[in-house]
């Protein structure tokens, strides 16, 4: 495994000061000295990487949002050129939402450290991650080509290495894990064993392990089938945790009928201070998911607000809980006739966020120029567009209404530098 600094090399189109409060909540004057001649610097070194970061601006304090107070400055907008033929993988936050983890073609970078590791190399074929930090924000599972590695978040190293997809996931502190195992393969009577902490737990018969909360909250299970092969069968499964005991508190059948494409994982991520579970399944076999949020007794359907008529949408992964809402990003295709004879398609995406509490959804961003990938913190916003017949990952914080709700990304990608 090799790490080395320079997850980002960037050069500053212009520079502004960046506020003392900022500075200090990112520590961003210890961790990046901003070079105009050699872009941003870690500990003194200068950066290198195969994302190269190609510019920053910053915001004077009269930058306001489009209602509320003035935004206080700050890193305006950053965006790293990842390159089409680069697989990216994951975009996951920290838990204190200052950190940044993503991946490509098997590396973990991680903003604004910097730092960047090879996990996985592939010379044969591309690498996408998925990624999962702690609930303490001291590791990151990190999953891909058969193997899985758990890494040392503070000193960005591999720790352990296992040489499958295994399931690890933290309860109160403990980590747990369990081996990936295929339904398809199991009967209505077996029954799945995983660890929590130095303890063993089990699911109810009948049941796989299919996807985790990274706090251990809630778990999702699908059934094995009647004749022990083939697929799996039935409705899946929600297991509210008991995350000091590891003992299911209730289960929950949900209305799915199942996964479509078995090689997908659906995505799980639970709030707890709501009890509600965004749930995304494989909608067609094609890696285009559906997703849902269950509360209680309520079943909401992830869609565009301009979802009508010959128009459909589908949600990309990953989705993420900012405090009450979800941030989730759906791409949207209208059927149309411009004229009589012809009959056309317009795509387009956005970025949303849902509010359980009343069931709405609102849009905070829209570009044609949006790619498959956003994901959200209480303070930035980092998500992939595509230009010029390249890929950039672009990091924007928040404009804020003046009851502190997130209205859009400040972002000007006009004009754009390439």
């Amino acid at each position: 495994m090799s790490k080395h600094s320079g997850c980002a090399d960037s050069t500053v189109p212009r520079r502004r000061a960046v506020p003392n409060a900022l500075c200090a909540s990112l520590a961003v004057a210890a961790i990046l000295n901003w070079h105009c001649d050699t872009g941003p610097r870690l500990n003194g070194d200068p950066a290198a990487s195969k994302a190269q970061s190609v510019g920053a601006r910053r915001a004077g304090s009269q930058e306001r949002s489009s209602e509320g107070e003035p935004y206080s400055g700050g890193i305006y907008q950053v965006w790293f050129r990842i390159g089409l033929d680069t697989d990216l993988g994951d975009l996951r936050w920290s838990p204190s939402g200052d950190r940044l983890a993503y991946s490509q073609e098997g590396d973990l970078c991680l903003w604004p450290d910097g730092a960047q590791i090879t996990l996985i190399q592939d010379d044969f074929s591309s690498v996408a991650l998925d990624l999962e930090w702690s609930p303490d924000g001291e590791f990151i599972v990190a999953r891909g080509n058969g193997k899985t590695l758990l890494v040392d978040a503070t000193e960005v190293e591999v720790v352990e290495t296992f040489d499958d997809h295994r399931f690890i996931w933290w309860m109160d502190g403990r980590r747990c894990w369990a081996e990936p195992l295929d339904a398809g393969a199991r009967t209505p009577d077996d029954v799945q064993t995983w660890h929590f902490g130095s303890r063993r737990r089990e699911l109810p018969p009948g049941l796989t392990l299919i996807a985790y909360a990274a706090g251990g909250g809630a778990l999702l299970a699908e059934h094995n089938p009647a004749d022990g092969g083939g697929y799996p069968e039935g409705p899946l499964v929600l297991l509210r945790m008991d995350i000091k005991t590891g003992k299911i508190l209730w289960r929950k059948t949900i209305h799915e009928t199942g996964r479509m494409d078995y090689r997908s994982t659906p995505i799980l991520a639970w709030n707890e201070g709501l009890h509600a579970a965004a749930i995304l399944t494989d909608a067609s076999g094609g890696g285009t998911f559906v997703g849902r949020v269950y509360s209680g007794d309520a079943v909401h359907e992830l869609e565009s607000v301009y979802t009508a008529g010959d128009s459909y949408n589908w949600v990309m992964e990953p989705v993420s809980w900012v405090g009450d809402e979800l941030c989730v990003s759906l791409s949207l295709a209208y059927s149309y006739k411009p004229s009589e004879n012809v009959q056309a398609t317009m795509f387009w995406r956005e970025i949303n966020f849902f509010s359980v509490k009343d069931g709405t959804m609102r849009s905070v961003y829209q570009s044609d120029y949006l790619g498959f990938k956003a994901v959200a913190s209480a303070e930035w916003l980092a998500f992939v567009e595509i230009r010029d017949g390249d890929r950039y990952l672009v990091i924007a914080p928040w404009a804020r209404g003046s009851d502190g709700r997130l209205l859009r990304p400040i972002y000007d990608p006009d004009p754009w530098v390439p």
